[in-house]
């Protein structure tokens, strides 16, 4: 008895037959630079409140996602990850605008009360910040 040789019922065109090694290869491909962005803007828009540094990620989440929707038509339909592309940009945007309210106010606090930011008890400091803001009115 001997083993039958399926090799010539592998067409690809048929359903349920192995795919070819030029299919699986391209399929292993997929647009990394489009996860990247998203990951980049989402830590961007938790830390945006922290100043600068929730601006600076989240813009580099908005670049990256540009670069990686730009780049979509160079792979298959189901690797192009174009919506995780869209959503990238979109969360960094919001990133971008809410870090930057953020980074605005402190450099506003820091430009009106720079002495107050000396005081290591925190109600003495938030009492001072809200004096001197009131008194530049």
């Amino acid at each position: 008895m001997s083993i039958p040789n399926y090799s010539s019922y592998s067409d690809p065109n048929l359903p349920g037959a192995f795919p070819d090694n030029d299919m699986m290869m391209s399929m292993g491909k997929k647009n990394v630079m489009a996860m990247v962005a998203l990951v980049l803007a989402l830590i961007g828009l938790v830390t945006c409140w922290v100043p600068v540094v929730g601006v600076v990620l989240s813009f580099i989440g908005f670049i990256l996602a540009i670069i990686a929707l730009a780049k979509v038509k160079n792979y298959l339909p189901l690797t192009a990850r174009k919506g995780m592309s869209i959503a990238a940009l979109i969360i960094s945007v919001i990133g971008v605008l809410i870090g930057g309210l953020f980074t605005a106010i402190a450099v506003y606090v820091m430009s009106v009360a720079p002495d107050c930011l000396t005081i290591a008890d925190p109600t003495a400091q938030s009492q001072c910040i809200q004096e001197k803001i009131t008194n530049t009115k």
